[in-house]
């Protein structure tokens, strides 16, 4: 073999090691990374992880509705970017990494109580509501400023009422569940309102730190 083959033999050896250098990347290397696609809780698992990080009132996370087969969610709640205001449109849409509009925080009242709260482009924290329109099936949900533990009606308030703490409800106003319109399911844009609680996929949801 001349020189000429040997240096170029050499020279392919290096390319081939830089290649596999990069790709190696193992997930154990990235402990602090944000959890991948498949790392969506239910609520529960996510309170634990939350208490774990030692910051339960702001740890960030992405709702998602489950589907059909059981797969990760495809939808997640979003708040409408061009409703920063009392009032403002929340839906689900299409899930999507670093998407502000998808980023909640929620909190607990220490008593089984739970609130989802949003911070709008105009800096205002607004929390999931319950309309207080007619509380039957359909009733629409919007965002509103946070009121607090305190403020009544409770129609910023939710509970879990199953034990595998997958579905919410209205705590006080129509006890409702929250759910993704079937109806709806296959436009981009899916309505987000509250039915009778029934166990169907629509109503139950699953978190995503972020």
């Amino acid at each position: 073999m001349n020189s000429g083959s040997r240096l170029r033999l050499l020279y392919l050896g290096l390319v081939a090691i830089v290649v596999l250098s990069l790709g190696a990347s193992p997930a154990s290397a990235r402990s602090d990374a944000v959890p991948s696609e498949d790392g969506w809780v239910t609520l529960g698992q996510a309170m634990t992880l939350a208490q774990e990080d030692g910051a339960a009132a702001d740890s960030k996370w992405r709702i998602g509705v489950l589907t059909n087969d059981g797969g990760n969610p495809r939808k997640c709640v979003d708040a409408d970017p061009g409703t920063p205001y009392n009032g403002g449109r929340v839906y689900l849409y299409d899930c999507q990494a670093g998407n502000s509009n998808q980023t909640w925080t929620f909190r607990t009242s220490g008593s089984g109580l739970f609130a989802f709260i949003h911070k709008d482009s105009d800096g205002r924290e607004r929390a999931l509501e319950a309309w207080l329109g007619d509380p039957g099936n359909g009733q629409s949900v919007l965002r509103y400023d946070w009121y607090g533990w305190l403020h009544t009606p409770q129609n910023q308030m939710w509970f879990w009422p199953s034990d595998d703490h997958t579905h919410y409800a209205n705590a006080r106003f129509g006890h409702h569940c929250l759910e993704g319109d079937p109806n709806t399911a296959n436009l981009q844009i899916q309505r987000l309102q509250l039915w009778e609680c029934n166990g169907a996929p629509w109503q139950k949801f699953v978190f995503l730190q972020v």
